[in-house]
């Protein structure tokens, strides 16, 4: 994906359920996932929830992710609106260019799994 300097967002935050995961028809594969991001002020704290999309090789990554894992993500921001129950909400969403893991348990894991990640698979991948 190819991002427009003029909406570039990049957004670090702790996810805040599983991946979902399916596949396209026309064969790509994609991540969705939502991730709390806080802001601090003298007196309170505020957390804005983002909802991320990731595509192609960031799938891979995100398969391994689980809800607590502290990312950051990168790419196009944008809004959608939803009407439930006769309320109307709105919902800050980011479709993906790049993704890094940031807290190390999944390296753990794997490493004590006997399994080591390749070098390329917490890198942006713009």
């Amino acid at each position: 994906m190819l991002i427009n300097p003029n909406n570039n967002a990049k957004f670090i935050g702790y996810l805040a359920n599983d991946p979902s995961y399916d596949e396209q028809m026309s064969g790509k594969e994609r991540a969705w996932f939502r991730i709390g991001v806080k802001k601090s002020s003298k007196n309170e704290t505020e957390t804005t929830w983002v909802s991320v999309t990731v595509w192609r090789f960031d799938v891979r990554l995100a398969k391994r992710l689980k809800k607590g894992d502290l990312v950051e993500v990168n790419g196009v921001i944008g809004l959608r609106t939803y009407n439930k129950d006769g309320k109307f909400f709105a919902e800050h969403t980011l479709s993906a260019a790049g993704m890094q893991v940031l807290n190390a348990a999944i390296y753990r894991k794997d490493a004590e799994d006997g399994n080591e990640m390749e070098d390329d698979e917490n890198t942006d991948t713009q």
